[in-house]
C-alpha cells in the first residue's frame, strides 16, 4: 500500500496498491485497506524520502475499467468487476490448452520471470472428485 495513512488505517481517495513487480498498481479509493474504486496505474518513477523510505513519485493512470474488491463466495472467485482479468497476472501468465493429452487447460508463463517471483494470486476453489475445498 502506498499513500498517506491516518492512525495506521489505509482509508482515503488517493491511495495505491502496488504489485510485487513495482510497476503495476491500482490507485483510487480504499477503506481500511479494502479497494472500493480504483484505476489501473503504472509506476513511472520512485524516489527515496529523507527518512530513507522508497516512495512512488509519479503514476500514470490507465483508462477503464474501474476495479474494486469483491470477496469470493461459494459461487464466485471474487475480484471485480466480473470478467475483467487482473492486469498484473496478464503480464505474467495465461490460460491455454495443455499439451498433455486429456488434461484440459492450464496456466502457462507468458514470459521469463525471476526465480520466486509471484506471478499470479489464486483465491478460488480446488475441485477434487466428490469433494470441493475452498482455498484462500
Amino acid at each position: 500500500m502506498h499513500g498517506q495513512f491516518r492512525d495506521g488505517e489505509a482509508t482515503g481517495q488517493n491511495l495505491s496498491y502496488i504489485y510485487p513487480d513495482m510497476e503495476t498498481a491500482f490507485t483510487g479509493k480504499f477503506e481500511n485497506f479494502v479497494m472500493k474504486s480504483a484505476s489501473e496505474a503504472e509506476v513511472e518513477s520512485v524516489e527515496c524520502t529523507e527518512k530513507g523510505i522508497v516512495a512512488v513519485s509519479k503514476f500514470s493512470l490507465k483508462s477503464d475499467p474501474i476495479f474494486y474488491y469483491d470477496p469470493p463466495t461459494n459461487v464466485s472467485f471474487g475480484a471485480g468487476p466480473e470478467g475483467v482479468i487482473d492486469p498484473y497476472e496478464t503480464k505474467w501468465v495465461e490460460v491455454a490448452d495443455s499439451s498433455v493429452p486429456d488434461s484440459g487447460q492450464g496456466v502457462f508463463a507468458r514470459r521469463d520471470f525471476p526465480q520466486y517471483r509471484c506471478t499470479s494470486m489464486y483465491s478460488g476453489r480446488k475441485i477434487v472428485p466428490n469433494v470441493i475445498f475452498n482455498c484462500v
